[in-house]
Parts: structure tokens; sequence; C-alpha cells
């Protein structure tokens, strides 16, 4: 992979972002964070770029994007988990990378998105029937945003972490196509942030969905 100078952030406001934007600074790059109106996000630094807007205002993704060797996006529903924008924010995001040339995205979905049951223990595997079943349109927005990412031609990861805790770094961090997933399985954010920031500059898993956890 070619250096990277400045990545694309969407979902930063989120703990998972947030701990995105402070280990990418610390790598010496520079972050485009796409905020909404009324943000409660705080950092700053020289090297932090807020641009305000929605997804639904396609000046404000390209602006984010612009300039960007690379894009991570952590976005996704929060409880009750009854939104399903996902996909079309997805959607905006490529079309965006592909008006400014810009290859590489990272994206993080989750385990449980799909249908996975190879990854995944009996217990889990009910667990996930369940989830889908109980919240269906959001899981079919979820399915619809890797297909999106799938069918791009972009350069693309997509990072599957079990379930996230606020937990501290430790550095152990297992992942793999076919890694297997349980119901106790968990990977504290900081070291998911870690694992995405990696993927920019790595091939590994390229063109791949990986699962991670601790």
């Amino acid at each position: 992979m070619n250096a990277i100078q400045t990545i694309a952030l969407f979902g930063g406001s989120g703990a998972t972002g947030r701990s995105l934007i402070s280990q990418a600074l610390v790598r010496g790059w520079r972050v485009n964070a796409l905020v909404r109106k009324g943000s409660s996000i705080r950092q700053q630094h020289a090297h932090l770029n807020y641009v305000v807007g929605g997804f639904d205002e396609a000046y404000a993704v390209d602006d984010v994007i612009a300039g960007s060797d690379a894009v991570i996006s952590v976005i996704g529903a929060r409880p009750p988990y009854t939104d399903t924008f996902c996909a079309a924010a997805t959607r905006a995001m490529i079309e965006s990378m592909q008006r400014r040339k810009v290859t590489r995205i990272i994206c993080q979905t989750g385990a449980m998105i799909g249908n996975h049951e190879d990854n995944w223990s009996w217990p889990l595997t009910w667990m996930a029937r369940s989830v889908h079943k109980k919240y269906s349109a959001m899981m079919a927005d979820r399915l619809e945003q890797e297909q999106l990412i799938v069918a791009s031609h972009l350069d693309w990861t997509i990072v599957k972490p079990s379930r996230l805790t606020q937990g501290a770094r430790t550095g152990q961090v297992r992942a793999g196509t076919d890694l297997k997933m349980g119901l106790m399985s968990k990977i504290a954010r900081v070291e998911l942030a870690s694992f995405l920031l990696d993927q920019v500059t790595s091939d590994t898993y390229l063109h791949q969905a990986v699962f991670v956890r601790a």
C-alpha cells in the first residue's frame, strides 16, 4: 500500500470513532471526519478537520473524502436499532470515492451481519437468528451495505468484530476470515480502532471480510 497522509472517517462521533481519531493522529495522519449538526464530538487538533453535514448531502460526503488517501467507516445504528441508513450512506461514500479516485475503504460492520454459521458457535448461531428476526430491517440494511462494498470494485476490507467493550488495550487481537466466534467473544473498541487503522496500509485482507476478537 502507498504511504498514508489523510484518512476520511465516517462515524467519528461514536466511541470507536473517537478512538480512531486519537490513534490516527498519534500515527501522524490527518483526519477528515463527517459530523452531524449538534454533534457532541470534542476532539481538537491541527490535523483534524470536521465537515458538518449528513449523508444525504453529497457535498458534505465529498468534502470529507476530497484529498484523502483512504476511507474508514464505522457507522451503525444505535439503540433501539430502528434506523436503516447504512446502505444509503455507503452508496454515497462509494460514489464520492469513485469521483475522487480514492480506492481504499475499510468498513466495520458486525460478526452477525449476513449468514456466517461456519464462523459461529451454536449459541451464537441461535443468537444471530434471533437478532435477524427481531431487527430484520436493520440487519438487511447492513447486509446491503456489505454487498455494495463488495460490488464497488474498490480496494475494500470489511471488518466484522465481536461484541464491543470499553476495555483497555492488551495488544492481543485474533483475526481471520475463518475465525470462530462465540457468544462470549468480545473486543475492546480501542483494539478494534487499532486493527482498522492497520488495515489501511495492509493488503492482508484485501477484498475479504475478516472477523476479529480478543
